[in-house]
């Protein structure tokens, strides 16, 4: 059985990481959202299907895809900080994704 070494680069790097996650995903759950934001929340909340979101979807400028996620979330919830927690969820599996298996140096990965 191997020992796994971290040197102090490594776990100082990984606990910038951390920190910048925690900070970030706080940063998103206490945003005040604006009417734009909430626009797409109250269509998800009025619409009682996938088809009729899409149908009122025609005035919008955007694809369907983060609406349809709306949609869902809207299932379980009529308060739209279950919005901010998909949009938080999203934003750490990106970062995680690029902090992890990205071929960028560290500090392209910190840049990004």
């Amino acid at each position: 059985m191997q020992r796994l070494r971290v040197s102090a680069t490594d776990f100082a790097c990984n606990a910038l990481f951390v920190v910048m996650l925690v900070a970030n995903l706080s940063r998103t759950l206490r945003h005040t959202m604006w009417r734009d934001e909430l626009q797409i929340f109250q269509l998800a909340l009025g619409s009682g299907s996938l088809f009729e979101l899409f149908d009122r979807l025609k005035y919008e400028a955007h694809g369907g895809l983060w609406d349809g996620l709306v949609w869902l979330v809207t299932r379980v919830t009529a308060d739209p900080a279950g919005m901010q927690v998909l949009q938080a969820v999203f934003a750490a599996a990106v970062w995680i994704v690029i902090y992890r298996w990205s071929p960028f140096t560290r500090i392209e990965k910190f840049l990004l």
